[in-house]
């Protein structure tokens, strides 16, 4: 494992706001120095190069993570993974991962972007102890997979919350009938009436019309 020190990436620098150093929800402190695998690193500098770009908003004043490679099992142990509390621009609000609720749009059309790049992404919506921080790590493709219970987190929010569909069960991580036909009037032609259509192919357009969607453009 070769691993890469550095305290800006995609040319934003990165900050840390957790106690004791400072309170999560601010800019925090920096530029504070992590360290990545350097093909990781590679990877989540094309992901936020992209992420500038497709928000429209420009890079942003600073990236707040709450950890990057760490001495424990798991994909921080191998330097493939980073933790996103928030992202600061300097004239748009913070974009705080605990608020996800509340500024869904932007919340989701960024994680859009992160999973277009990163194979595994744990939201808001994953449980608890993701409330506060997406999870991001390339320990998997970035295929659409049946099963995968954060690809349809991640599907009903943008659902429910970029293109108003109701939702009876709510965000549930279950692939069930009604999140079958709300996905239907998204991405899906009138003479393709069911889920297992689904691919990757029209996974990426689902990603795509989310951010669209979010960010507009």
């Amino acid at each position: 494992m070769v691993l890469v020190s550095f305290d800006h990436i995609a040319g934003v620098p990165i900050h840390y706001a957790r106690q004791p150093v400072a309170p999560y929800g601010t800019q925090g402190k920096g530029p504070r120095t992590v360290r990545l695998e350097q093909n990781f690193h590679a990877t989540l500098e094309r992901c936020l190069l992209d992420l500038w770009k497709r928000s429209q908003l420009g890079a942003p004043e600073c990236l707040v993570s709450g950890g990057c490679y760490v001495e424990k099992a798991g994909r921080h142990g191998e330097g493939r993974a980073i933790d996103i509390d928030a992202i600061w621009w300097k004239d748009q609000p913070p974009l705080i991962t605990r608020n996800a609720p509340f500024d869904a749009r932007r919340y989701l059309g960024v994680e859009a972007v992160l999973r277009m790049h990163l194979g595994m992404v744990l939201n808001f919506w994953y449980n608890q102890a993701h409330e506060d921080h997406w999870h991001c790590d390339d320990g998997t493709a970035t295929d659409w997979a049946y099963g995968s219970r954060s690809r349809t987190l991640f599907m009903q929010a943008a659902l429910s919350y970029v293109f108003g569909h109701a939702l009876p069960g709510g965000i549930d991580g279950d692939l069930g009938p009604a999140t079958r036909r709300a996905l239907t009037d998204v991405i899906f032609s009138p003479s393709e009436k069911t889920i297992r259509a689904m691919d990757s192919a029209k996974w990426l357009t689902f990603l795509e019309r989310v951010v669209t969607a979010a960010f507009g453009g």
